[in-house]
């Protein structure tokens, strides 16, 4: 539950470096695009973030193309 939390938070503030260390990942690992990429989906479909948050975070998934 408090890793959930943590990851909502982080999420919620788009901070790229923060939840890389959350996750305990290199950037060799996962780059920041991505991490943006994992951040924006756990904004858009999270039931606590506000209804406009989600929204803006909807349509910068839509503006950017799926990272394989």
């Amino acid at each position: 539950m408090e890793w959930k939390a943590l990851r909502e938070s982080l999420s919620y503030a788009l901070d790229v470096s923060d939840y890389r260390d959350f996750l305990g990942v290199s950037p060799e690992l996962i780059n920041d695009e991505r991490l943006l990429e994992f951040m924006h989906r756990n904004r858009a479909e999270s039931k606590f973030i506000p209804a406009d948050v989600r929204r803006e975070s909807k349509i910068w998934l839509a503006q950017h193309e799926p990272i394989d």
